[in-house]
């Protein structure tokens, strides 16, 4: 009799089982699961409709069995973008957020603009992107070696821009902001073009952490100062020392008045 019952109370428990995961499996298929809408937050070099398009997400309505993973594989092949997190909330909506690779400079290339990374990646800049004020790096041409996605640090010059730039957002923002163009001169010396500065900065090559120190500094005490109207460069390029290069013609004029 005792082993009738535990009969019986086995039976009952795979039917029970049965059940639930026969509720599971339609649940699944049902409409309670299927996406209806995707939500994207996190993005600011491109509007969430094109970041769905790249992954194939702009008419989910007509997309069946898709899942997170897939969603979250999709749009993480993206190049701007680091990282992905989905989320399923109620109803079929999900909502995702997109952590986008930070960007240092702009580089020209043969009337093209390519994108560099604050973990030096050489990206391809699309024409939807918007948002992006960014230093010019100009007057160089990158190595035939250096591909689209790769990285650009064992290219010396690119490097010494983009510490230059980094060096600047750490130790003064207003300096970060207002870098216009770092000429690399074909790779034989560096200048720095400042918005708001009138003259051009002769920065030279190496050193450029302590240089860049050197120049906030520097720009920082010339702030106000009426001797700033008469300057023609400011030369950084022997180290320890800065010579600051005089308009002799507006020296004169003003000794005239």
């Amino acid at each position: 009799m005792q082993k009738f019952s535990t009969f019986k109370q086995f039976v009952l428990m795979v039917i029970i089982l049965s059940v639930i995961t026969m509720l599971a499996f339609t649940l699944n298929r049902s409409s309670i699961n299927r996406i209806s809408q995707i939500r994207i937050e996190g993005n600011r070099l491109l509007d969430s409709e094109v970041y769905k398009k790249f992954a194939k997400l702009d008419n989910v309505e007509s997309i069946e069995n898709i899942g997170l993973s897939i969603i979250h594989d999709r749009l993480e092949k993206h190049p701007y973008v680091k990282d992905v997190d989905v989320i399923m909330q109620e109803r079929g909506i999900v909502d995702i957020k997109i952590i986008e690779k930070k960007m240092d400079a702009i580089i020209l290339q043969k009337g093209k603009q390519l994108l560099i990374t604050a973990e030096a990646q050489l990206l391809p800049m699309l024409p939807e992107t918007k948002n992006i004020d960014l230093p010019i790096i100009d007057n160089y041409t990158i190595s035939k070696k250096i591909k689209l996605f790769s990285s650009v640090k064992k290219d010396k010059n690119l490097l010494s821009a983009l510490k230059i730039i980094s060096t600047a957002e750490f130790v003064d923002k207003n300096l970060y902001k207002n870098i216009g163009a770092i000429d690399l001169h074909k790779g034989e010396n560096i200048s720095l073009d400042i918005i708001n500065v009138d003259f051009p900065i002769l920065f030279g090559k190496d050193n450029e952490v302590k240089k860049t120190v050197y120049l906030s500094k520097i720009l920082y005490q010339l702030k106000g100062e009426k001797l700033k109207g008469y300057l023609k460069y400011l030369d950084l390029r022997y180290n320890n020392l800065v010579y600051l290069g005089f308009d002799n013609a507006k020296m004169l004029k003003k000794g005239r008045t």
